[in-house]
C-alpha cells in the first residue's frame, strides 16, 4: 500500500550541517531574515526597521557582502558556502582568477533568483571576490518577486553599468567581462 507523505522541505539539517564549518568569526546584521541563523552559531544583530529583508555579512568589522532579501534554494547553497569560505579565508580561484579578481573595483550588483542555478555559480565566484579584495562591496539583489526571462540572468552591474546579462560562463572569462580588459 503507498501512503502519499507530505514533503518536509525544511533546510534545518542542512544548515544545522553548515554550522559545523562556519567559524563563529563572522558577524551577521539582519532585518526580517533572521530565522536563516537560528541553526548556525553566528553574533546576529537584528535591525527592526526596514522595508525589505537584508543580511550584511562582516568580519573583524569589514563588510564583505550585502544580500538584499532571504537566500533560498539554489541562493541559499551559495550564500552558506561563502559563510563557510569567510569563516574559514578559503579561496578556491585559480592564479590566473585571483589576479583578475584583485585588480577589481568599485560597486558589484548581482540581480538573482532563488531558481537560477547560473546566479549561484556567478555567486560562488564573487563571494571569493569580496575575500580576496577589499575594494570590492558586492551586493546581491534577489529579484524573487519580479516577472523576469531566466536566461538574462543573472545580471551583473558594475558602478550601476550591465556588464554581464545570462551568464554561462567559466569563472575567468565573468571576472574579465567585470573589469577593463
Amino acid at each position: 500500500m503507498y501512503i502519499k507523505r507530505k514533503r518536509d522541505m525544511s533546510y534545518d539539517y542542512l544548515l544545522k550541517q553548515y554550522s559545523n564549518y562556519i567559524k563563529p568569526n563572522l558577524e551577521v546584521v539582519t532585518c526580517k531574515s533572521d530565522k536563516i541563523f537560528e541553526k548556525l552559531n553566528l553574533k546576529v544583530e537584528i535591525e527592526e526597521s526596514c522595508e525589505k529583508p537584508y543580511i550584511k555579512v562582516l568580519k573583524n568589522n569589514r563588510l564583505y557582502f550585502t544580500y538584499y532579501g532571504i537566500p533560498s534554494s539554489y541562493q541559499l547553497w551559495s550564500f552558506m558556502n561563502a559563510l563557510v569560505r569567510i569563516s574559514n579565508d578559503l579561496v578556491h580561484l585559480s592564479g590566473p582568477e585571483r589576479e583578475i579578481a584583485s585588480k577589481l573595483k568599485g560597486t558589484i550588483r548581482v540581480h538573482v533568483t532563488p531558481e537560477c542555478s547560473r546566479c549561484s555559480a556567478a555567486l560562488d565566484v564573487l563571494y571569493q571576490v569580496a575575500i580576496i579584495n577589499d575594494q570590492v562591496k558586492l551586493e546581491v539583489i534577489d529579484d524573487g518577486e519580479k516577472v523576469r526571462d531566466p536566461e538574462e540572468l543573472p545580471i551583473i552591474e558594475v558602478d550601476g553599468k550591465v556588464k554581464v546579462k545570462g551568464s554561462g560562463y567559466s569563472p575567468i572569462l565573468l571576472l574579465k567581462s567585470l573589469g577593463s580588459y
